[in-house]
């Protein structure tokens, strides 16, 4: 389906999706490798034709191993600098060019935010058969509720499907904070400020009392 191979085994889903991409990325950039270009143009050259390979893949599949997002850096670390050792460290060039960057995607970062987008579909009005697949994993949490809340994404880990957990670390890295004041603007439920015997609570009969009292 729209060139993504379905398959049960974690290991099949990841091999026969992405490994083929990765080749084409490669080959993409080898075809731009012997351009005169600056290290801006190449950069370009990465998010027009290099990245846009992987966005699909990021979004509706699990993410990736870490080796792999690793193996993406340096194929585009190697292509920026035309082979060449880095000139800028890595945590700077993905900065603003007005930082000391070249504005560089961060991949772990890219893939965080193409999961939130599924935060945004899944609160929507809109009705589709794939929101009961997330009401299922996010029942102890109240579902659409949570996302009033403040988490942290060692909170969620306990979420049986592997995307879906994925979807709801990107979500809690992008808006978890601590809070320097008062606790009392806070929601209660969900909290990762507010443990009892050290988990984050949510009792949904109370919930909902406090949402027919309200």
């Amino acid at each position: 389906m729209l060139g993504i191979v379905f398959t049960n085994k974690g290991d099949d889903l990841f091999r026969l999706n992405y490994q083929p991409k990765l080749s084409r990325l490669k080959n993409t950039l080898r075809i731009w490798a012997s351009r005169d270009l600056t290290p801006i143009g190449r950069n370009i050259i990465v998010k027009s034709f290099g990245l846009s390979q992987l966005v699909y893949l990021f979004l509706v599949l699990p993410n990736p191993p870490s080796s792999f997002i690793k193996e993406v850096e340096n194929i585009i670390f190697n292509f920026i600098w035309a082979g060449n050792p880095d000139k800028i460290k890595r945590t700077t060039i993905i900065n603003p060019i007005s930082d000391g960057g070249l504005k560089v995607t961060h991949i772990s970062t890219f893939i965080d935010s193409l999961k939130c987008t599924w935060v945004r579909r899944y609160v929507d009005d809109l009705n589709g058969p794939w929101k009961f697949f997330f009401d299922s994993n996010l029942s102890v949490y109240g579902k659409k509720y949570f996302f009033n809340c403040n988490c942290s994404p060692c909170d969620v880990r306990s979420i049986g499907n592997n995307f879906v957990r994925q979807v709801m670390e990107a979500w809690c890295r992008a808006s978890f904070t601590t809070p320097r004041g008062d606790f009392g603007i806070q929601h209660i439920w969900n909290n990762s400020n507010i443990r009892v015997t050290g988990k984050i609570v949510f009792y949904s009969r109370l919930f909902g009392k406090q949402r027919s009292v309200c």
